[in-house]
């Protein structure tokens, strides 16, 4: 049983599950809940927020003015944040399902909610009424996509987590999109639902709730919390989860601790040049415009240990150029295979299609970024051509390579199962041929990657513990260190 006695989760629930959920934990609750629709996805699903607080807390809070501009831009510059209206309660924003295959956000935001209707200290900080609110799942289109994966007591593999597999696109993924597309017309509508309930409640905090196949837990955040690494350690040694010390995401961002990273002041870069993604831009950054800041937590479905080894690796350029010769390789093998499915996809398949072409595209660019760190100078702080006063590539570890690698199992296989689930049901001889061949890929390329990093799974309910923990945490630390005033 949890620490509230509700029973543990031994699945990730479906997006039908979770509404469901929401709703009955609301009537149960009817003085501190409420559930309403927000906006509705590409498919037509609700877009569903729990909130939980006082009648005042859960209240919308009008939106901030706009300035008498164009509108709002498409970001507020770091250090360029707008005073906050005064107003005598805090919000407090969780986002779960931001990722498609990440599906673990949506148990914890059930768990958070429990959290904060029993323990009134959540609801009331630093003299102040807290309100807590939690979109249910972002992206419940690509989520439905994969929950044929599920989890399975005893039959937790990569293999049946690949089938079937869908991480949409970047420009169709709802964090990542405002800062992809080029207009705010092209913005998916999930993304517009998010950005407007940011505008309504001007949170303190947003907490987004990721999940990565293999490896460690990490926190992301876009403002430093002064006292987070201390609790976040301790949950993930607690639970046994290894805290990943050189996720690529985080290559250049500063780190105050273990497993603890913070985006990087203006003019360094944020991750490697052949990722269009941008986190100034996402909607990790709207929340600056109130004075609010973003934290992403990331859980492991299967832990590793080889991502928190801080041995330290003499010259580790070799071995990354090795890691890029292999992603290299891998995403060649399946962008031959992707050219032959291409004709034979149906139209209907075609996010899943332009999922794995994402994927794919991907390789070659990464590799070549790789190269280049490769013959850098490590640690310390130089000046790069063009870009005065970006750090050189940190002091690779152990742990950082192992995170390389990983990446040149992850994207290759991703991009693998989504070209074979694009070819899911079509007839004829070519699509039946071409399937058994990345049948077999997928199938060897998921046990090569468990056995080379030694895979353990992290049982549902413990990924849960730690997100929840940490979301706690953040919010503790955050309200220690500012009072839930804003910076």
């Amino acid at each position: 049983m949890s620490a509230h006695g509700a029973p543990p989760f031994n699945d990730y629930p479906t997006v039908t599950e979770l509404h469901s959920s929401a709703r009955a934990f609301a009537s149960r609750h009817p003085g501190l809940c409420g559930v309403r629709r927000i906006g509705t996805s590409r498919a037509g699903e609700e877009l569903l927020l729990l909130s939980v607080g006082t009648p005042e807390a859960r209240a919308p809070v009008a939106p901030a003015p706009v300035p008498a501009a164009a509108g709002p831009p498409a970001h507020v510059p770091r250090g360029a944040e707008a005073p906050a209206t005064a107003h005598d309660h805090r919000n407090v924003l969780v986002v779960a399902g931001p990722h498609a295959n990440e599906r673990v956000g949506g148990a914890t935001v059930l768990r958070l909610a429990e959290h904060v209707v029993r323990e009134k200290p959540l609801r009331a900080a630093g003299g102040r009424n807290v309100g807590w609110h939690f979109l249910l799942c972002l992206d419940p289109d690509g989520t439905r996509v994969n929950e044929g994966a599920g989890a399975d007591t005893g039959n937790n593999t990569l293999h049946r987590y690949h089938r079937p597999f869908f991480r949409p696109a970047g420009a169709e993924q709802p964090e990542w999109s405002p800062s992809i597309v080029g207009t705010a017309e092209e913005t998916l509508p999930e993304s517009r639902a998010l950005q407007t309930v940011i505008d309504e409640l001007r949170p303190v905090l947003q907490c987004s709730l990721h999940a990565n196949d293999v490896g460690g837990s990490w926190v992301q955040l876009t403002r430093e919390v002064p006292g987070l690494p201390d609790p976040f350690a301790k949950s993930a040694a607690d639970l046994g989860i290894p805290v990943e010390i050189g996720s690529i995401d985080t290559l250049y961002w500063p780190s105050p601790g273990p497993g603890v990273f913070v985006m990087p002041g203006p003019g360094v870069p944020e991750r490697f040049a052949s990722l269009q993604e941008d986190a100034a831009r996402s909607t990790w950054y709207h929340p600056h415009r109130y004075g609010g800041m973003t934290a992403v937590i990331e859980a492991p479905m299967w832990a590793s240990r080889l991502v928190d080894d801080c041995t330290p690796v003499p010259d580790p350029g070799r071995a990354v150029r090795g890691s890029a010769l292999r992603l290299r390789r891998r995403g060649r093998r399946v962008a031959a295979l992707l050219d032959r499915a291409r004709p034979l996809v149906p139209a209907e398949h075609a996010p899943v299609l332009r999922g794995a072409e994402a994927a794919v595209q991907v390789c070659p660019g990464l590799a070549d970024d790789w190269v280049r760190i490769s013959r850098s100078p490590v640690g310390g702080a130089r000046a790069v051509p063009g870009v005065p006063g970006v750090p050189a590539v940190p002091a690779l570890t152990a742990g950082h390579l192992a995170s390389l690698a990983g990446v040149t199992w992850r994207i290759p296989l991703r991009a693998a199962a989504m070209v074979l689930g694009s070819l899911e049901g079509v007839p004829g001889r070519a699509a039946r041929e071409l399937r058994a061949e990345l049948s077999g890929i997928v199938s060897a390329w998921c046990t090569a990657f468990e056995c080379e990093f030694q895979t353990r799974w992290v049982a549902v309910d413990d990924q849960v513990r730690h997100q929840a923990r940490t979301v706690i945490a953040v919010f503790a630390c955050l309200s220690e260190s500012h009072g839930l005033g804003r910076p």
